[in-house]
């Protein structure tokens, strides 16, 4: 049965509501749960993304106007805001059935969920481990600072490269002295917020890659989802969503041999089949995050009384069919037509 979609508008202050988004968005006045169609089912996958967004659009306005704490609470908020952002590509693509680039962003969306929920482990912020983020992100600025000035022996190696390549002859690359960059971020990283972790940076031999390895003990992505107790997800996704994102494998659901024993190539956007498995994973990273969010900072409080009253009446049935495993859509049977 057909029925209008509810729709939720973001919150002005954490996503502007364009021209472009309202024709997105026509296609929403009567609508049935499964989708029958291609064209609705990629609508239907866009909108439960959207919606998803623009729910938590209102959850990160208010932890902004309200700050939770000190300063390092900013480092969750910011990967909060970072699903977000990445939610809303997501969605855009999944309405025009960009499947396969759409799973690029959805191990994007994976990663920045595991370090959300390492920071926010337990529905309890963990103050060490937002230092050690803030303090990691300055470290990697002091590290620029002395990659590119030319009177660092790195600097001057950086610059050796780029003066070697005749393609960039025409490019005028600065060449500054960074000295006082540095010796600021030095300052900063020797104040009480970061020196714990700076000093320890200092202390190892072998530096860490990421910035959960300053405060924990795993090396890697995959020792990070173990860590925090979600290492299946990284098994069964991670390098299927890796492939995309790093072309190791364009042939998957791209390229197919007709029974006429012909070579076909997909068209540019899909491949559909993979449409409604990238709708599973995004729906249901992107409501993790909102969980992990409200409880540890909002547990009873009005915006989260709000969440939950928007998705009871408004998204479960759109969330339900966008989280769960299955067709992109089901075709009308005899008697429905």
């Amino acid at each position: 049965m057909s029925k209008p979609l509810a729709f939720l508008k973001p919150s002005d202050s954490v996503l502007t509501w364009t021209a472009e988004d309202q024709c997105l968005e026509a296609r929403r006045e009567s609508f049935s749960i499964p989708p029958r169609t291609l064209e609705n089912g990629c609508f239907l996958a866009y909108h439960g993304i959207s919606q998803s967004v623009h729910a938590g659009t209102y959850i990160l306005d208010h932890l902004l106007r309200n700050p939770p704490g000190n300063s390092s609470h900013l480092a969750p908020l910011m990967l909060y805001r970072h699903s977000l952002e990445i939610g809303d590509s997501i969605a855009k693509l999944l309405r025009l059935g960009s499947s396969s680039t759409a799973s690029i962003l959805i191990r994007r969306l994976f990663e920045t969920s595991l370090g959300l929920e390492f920071i926010l482990e337990k529905n309890t912020f963990h103050e060490d481990r937002a230092s050690c983020y803030q303090t990691f992100r300055q470290i990697e600025r002091y590290k620029n600072f002395t990659r590119y000035d030319p009177n660092t022996p790195e600097g001057k190696d950086f610059h050796r490269i780029l003066d070697d390549d005749k393609k960039l002859e025409a490019a005028a690359f600065p060449r500054k002295d960074l000295s006082k960059e540095r010796q600021i971020l030095d300052e900063t990283l020797n104040s009480p917020s970061f020196k714990l972790f700076w000093d320890k940076f200092k202390s190892v031999k072998r530096k860490p890659k990421h910035w959960y390895s300053l405060c924990s003990a795993a090396p890697d992505i995959r020792s990070l989802a173990r860590l925090i107790g979600r290492e299946s997800e990284y098994v069964l996704l991670y390098k299927m969503l890796s492939e995309s994102a790093h072309a190791a494998d364009v042939f998957s659901g791209v390229v197919s041999v007709s029974k006429e024993k012909k070579l076909e190539v997909h068209i540019l956007r899909g491949p559909v089949e993979k449409i409604k498995e990238a709708t599973t994973l995004a729906a249901n990273y992107l409501v993790s995050c909102h969980t992990l969010l409200l409880e540890t900072y909002l547990k009873n409080h009005d915006i989260q009384k709000s969440f939950a009253h928007w998705y009871v009446e408004d998204y479960r049935e759109v969330f339900m069919w966008a989280a769960s495993p299955g067709p992109l859509f089901s075709e009308p049977t005899p008697t429905e037509l």
